[in-house]
């Protein structure tokens, strides 16, 4: 039996974000563990400092694509940046410290100002992405009886 793959179906999206918590005026630029957990309709989940924002603070996220990104000076909702990808306002409405990495939480930001459809643009990208993973593992027929 043999398989043939498409290399677009090995191509990561990988995203990095900057976060600037405006209400406190801390900014977390370069922080290896921090990570986007979800997308939603209106907000984003993030694994964050764990002091890095408090619920009811208001945070900027800007998200860049790929790993090691140039991050520019000027970051603000105007800024006029090829390498910002989406920048977005928000207010924390949930935080939860992770009980086996106390130093970090993950929060719910829900946006109050960004561009919706640049937002939908990415989710459908990210969601795209999801398909094509599960096409190509319900492709794969795995013999456990081997």
């Amino acid at each position: 039996m043999s398989f043939s793959f498409n290399k677009d179906e090995f191509i990561s999206s990988e995203y990095s974000f900057v976060l600037i918590n405006q209400t406190s005026g801390i900014d977390f630029k370069e922080h290896e563990a921090m990570r986007i957990l979800q997308l939603l309709d209106k907000a984003i989940m993030l694994k964050v400092p764990t002091n890095s924002c408090q619920v009811n603070h208001y945070v900027m996220v800007c998200i860049f694509r790929g790993k090691n990104p140039k991050i520019p000076n000027d970051l603000s909702l105007d800024a006029k940046s090829k390498e910002i990808l989406f920048a977005g306002i928000g207010k924390v409405k949930g935080k939860e410290v992770i009980e086996t990495e106390t130093e970090f939480s993950e929060i719910h930001l829900e946006f109050t100002q960004f561009d919706r459809s640049l937002w939908n643009k990415i989710k459908n990208e990210l969601k795209n992405k999801q398909s094509l993973i599960l096409k190509l593992f319900q492709r794969i027929r795995v013999n456990e009886s081997d």
